[in-house]
Formats: structure tokens, C-alpha cells, sequence
């Protein structure tokens, strides 16, 4: 398919160059000439198959060669957090560095109504001015949330090699992504499409909610507790993994009966774990 697309626009390009000489237009065939190399130089793109859904037979798939990014969480507890701007995007922003434990601290001439309120509680530090290079000194991490491209990019200017950066409205200049997030507890879930489509992200997230409900918060925070114990009651390492799979299991979490039921599992793994050693 590709050889036949590149004899293809070979044979058009002889046309127009047949037909230029005839007609006397020797200036079409300059233009078409330098737009042909333009398109060479500009183009990053190469002729692959995607690892994606099937196309249909005799279809090729043109993709950008583009490095995929790496998930990671980021322990910010007690970290320098710069969130330039004051709307309803950067209040967003806030309140997903405050659960993770951020020092938050806000430059904005003016903020909406969650900011001022946070401000208000001490919860962040709020700076009522306009952007300045130094309002970034000593960041972790730098958040550029306004709506003026021109703030922006002196924001990601002044940002410092180090220092993670994210412009809102600028994904490519970007060294991380905030996902779409769902919170039960320990449990934590993110979207993310790379900034493709943070509305597809959202919906997605809409319905993992639906999927993951409120119950999940509870049913974490018991199973933390569990492997506690686990880890202290049980040495054989594969009575653990069997103890560690029963209270995974949806049957498990569905009975509602934790504790009765972890009681049980345990006290039978504990059983199995003295005939093994009578068994020696």
C-alpha cells in the first residue's frame, strides 16, 4: 500500500510537470517543486501499523512517532507548589495539590470565591498580584492556570530546569499531565489521554465512578488493616497469597461480613499452616 500511494504521487507529480511545460507555466511548476519539499522537511510522520484497533483491509495507518508519557504519583507533602492563576481551572488545580499534602501558594491579581476561601482558612497562600519570574523560586512544582497565553508562557520561561511544569492550555509543553481522578479512600483511579481529550478523560471518570462506588473508601481501609495482620499472624508466604486473594474477591467484599469472615479465613489458614508443620 505504501509503494503503490508513493508510485501513485510520483505518476501525478509527472503530470503536472508535462503539463506545465506545455501550457508555459513555468511558475506552477516552481511552486509545486517547493511545496513538494516543504512538505519533506516539515513532515515527522512515517507509514506504520498501529498497535490500535484493526483497520480495514487494504487500509494504512499514518501516526506521529510520539513517546508514550510514564505514570507516576508524586509524593508532595511539604513540597513547594506554584499555581499561577485565579479561576475555576486553577481552583481545580488547588484542590487536588491540597489531598496530596502541597504547599500551595497561588499568584493571581484576583481570585474566585474556593480561592479566597482557602485563602481565608490559611489552607493556601494566596499572592494578590501579577506573575513574576521570582514567584517561582523554590517550586517543586509549577502549575501555569490562566487564561492569557501571554502569562503563560512567561510562566513556562521563567520555570527553572527541575522544577515540573504544566501549562493548561499548551499540553506539548508540559513535563507532566493531571489526569481525571477518582478518589474511595486509599483508592485511587486516574485517566488520563495524554491531553488528547481531557472531556473524553472526564466522562471515563464518570463512569469508573458509577463502577467504584463509595463502599470502596471502607472496604480499602479494612484491607489495609487485614494485611496488617496477615503479615504479623502468617509465615508461610503462600498462606498469605491465599489470605491476600479471598480478600480481593468480589465474593468477599459483597458478603458485607468482613470481619466475621476475614476471622474465619484467617483462623483456617492458621489451622492449615500447624498440620503442615505436624506433617514434618
Amino acid at each position: 500500500m505504501k509503494e503503490k500511494a508513493v508510485f501513485d504521487a510520483r505518476l501525478l507529480f509527472f503530470f503536472i510537470l508535462l503539463f506545465s511545460e506545455r501550457c508555459g507555466g513555468q511558475g506552477l511548476r516552481q511552486q509545486f517543486t517547493a511545496r513538494v519539499q516543504s512538505i519533506k522537511e516539515k513532515s515527522r510522520v512515517r507509514w506504520s501499523r498501529g498497535s490500535g484497533p484493526k483497520p480495514a483491509k487494504g487500509a494504512s495507518v499514518l501516526r506521529e512517532e510520539k513517546a508514550m508519557g510514564y505514570p507516576v504519583i508524586l509524593q508532595l507533602r511539604g513540597r513547594r507548589a506554584v499555581v499561577v492563576g485565579g479561576g475555576n481551572v486553577a481552583a481545580r488545580k488547588i484542590h487536588g495539590l491540597l489531598e496530596a499534602g502541597a504547599d500551595v501558594v497561588v499568584i493571581a491579581p484576583e481570585a474566585a470565591p474556593d480561592i479566597e476561601a482557602l485563602a481565608a482558612k490559611e489552607a493556601i497562600v494566596w499572592k494578590r498580584k501579577r506573575f513574576d519570574p521570582n514567584d517561582l523560586a523554590g517550586a517543586f512544582l509549577v502549575i501555569a492556570a490562566t487564561s492569557d497565553r501571554e502569562v503563560n508562557e512567561a510562566v513556562a520561561r521563567a520555570a527553572e530546569p527541575g522544577q515540573l511544569l504544566n501549562i493548561v492550555d499548551d499540553p506539548e509543553r508540559c513535563d507532566f499531565h493531571v489526569p481525571a481522578v477518582i478518589r474511595r479512600g486509599p483508592l485511587m483511579i486516574s485517566v488520563s489521554t495524554g491531553g488528547a481529550s481531557p472531556a473524553l478523560a472526564r466522562r471515563i471518570r464518570r463512569e469508573l465512578e458509577e463502577q467504584y462506588g463509595d463502599k470502596y473508601g471502607p472496604y480499602l481501609e479494612f484491607l489495609r488493616q487485614a494485611r496488617d495482620m496477615v503479615l504479623r499472624e502468617v509465615a508461610d508466604a503462600e498462606g498469605r497469597k491465599r489470605l491476600f486473594r479471598a480478600l480481593a474477591a468480589d465474593s468477599f467484599r459483597q458478603s458485607g461480613r468482613w470481619e466475621e469472615e476475614f476471622t474465619r479465613l484467617l483462623a483456617k489458614e492458621k489451622e492449615r499452616n500447624k498440620e503442615g508443620e505436624r506433617g514434618r
